[in-house]
């Protein structure tokens, strides 16, 4: 009977520290995905270092109207939709781990 409870003891650590491991990452892929969603919508003001890249023109428009639009709008997106699979993928994880627990 004791070691039954002492298994049981052991279970609910493991599954705590799964669950705070599960925890962990999220928090994680949260920040940097917010981190790299910032640096790509302010990016435009990387280019101030290099002047030049002002002066390019591609298909007749400037340099920072192509980078807006691949950048700050469709990169923004992929990213999004990236960290939203890996959010997903880690509330299957964390649903599974329930299961278990209960």
């Amino acid at each position: 009977m004791d070691s039954k409870m002492q298994d049981q003891s052991i279970t609910k650590v493991n599954i705590q520290e799964k669950a705070n491991s599960i925890y962990k990452k999220e928090l994680r892929i949260a920040v940097i995905g917010a981190i790299v969603i910032i640096c790509m919508g302010v990016g435009v003001l990387f280019m101030q270092p290099f002047p030049g890249l002002l002066n390019i023109k591609i298909w007749g428009f400037p340099f920072p109207y192509w980078y807006q639009v691949t950048f700050n709008w469709l990169g923004i997106a992929i990213v999004g939709y990236i960290i939203s699979l890996l959010l997903k993928k880690n509330e299957e994880a964390r649903a599974e781990l329930e299961e278990r627990e209960v």
